[in-house]
Order: structure tokens, then C-alpha cells, then sequence
């Protein structure tokens, strides 16, 4: 669970600092003893960095393919930011529930 929890607070209080917390929790569990844990792990380290990709690389080639030069644009890019953080946030809470009743991560 404290893999879910750390990817959550990724994208919701601690963007950076629990990104970090992830992968050295990565380095301290032991990649044998525990399957489950080490699943949930790596989905919730793959999916922060799918998740920081799209909260950065869609926002940047939407202003230099707009130029950024009408508020529509900006709203639209707005939009979309919310849109995908939404969605990053709802599968760390599907993993989190996962993750709360033992079975593997769906995603």
C-alpha cells in the first residue's frame, strides 16, 4: 500500500518529493521476498512516470504548436491538464483499493 500511497501523494501534495520516496523504496524492497509488493511498486512507478510525461509533455507541445496566442487555447490546455490529472488520480486510487485488498495492480 505505501507504494499507492506514495504515487497519490505524487500527484497530489508531494510532486517530486514522493516520486523520489517511490524509487527508494524500489531499491530497499527486496525483489524476491514479497511479488505483490514489488507489482504494485513497479505499476506505480510506471504510471508516475507515464503520468509526469503527459502532465508536462502535452502541456508544452500544445503551446508550441498553438503558440499560445488565444485564451481559447489556454483554456483548452487548462482543460486537458485537469482532464489528465483526474484520470492519473482515479487509477492511483483504483491501485490503491488493489492494493488494500491484496490482488495484483489491474493497470
Amino acid at each position: 500500500m505505501r507504494a499507492q500511497i506514495l504515487y497519490l501523494l505524487n500527484f497530489l501534495l508531494l510532486p517530486g518529493i514522493a516520486f523520489i520516496l517511490l524509487l527508494v523504496l524500489w531499491y530497499r524492497t527486496d525483489p524476491v521476498a514479497a511479488s505483490l509488493q514489488r507489482q504494485h511498486l513497479a505499476s506505480a512507478i510506471k504510471w508516475a512516470l507515464i503520468g509526469g510525461g503527459l502532465l508536462v509533455i502535452v502541456p508544452l507541445a500544445y503551446i508550441v504548436l498553438t503558440a499560445g496566442k488565444s485564451t481559447t487555447a489556454i483554456a483548452l490546455l487548462v482543460t486537458a491538464w485537469v482532464c489528465i490529472h483526474g484520470l492519473l488520480v482515479l487509477i492511483g486510487a483504483h491501485g490503491l483499493m488493489r492494493a488494500a485488498s491484496n490482488r495484483p495492480p489491474a493497470f
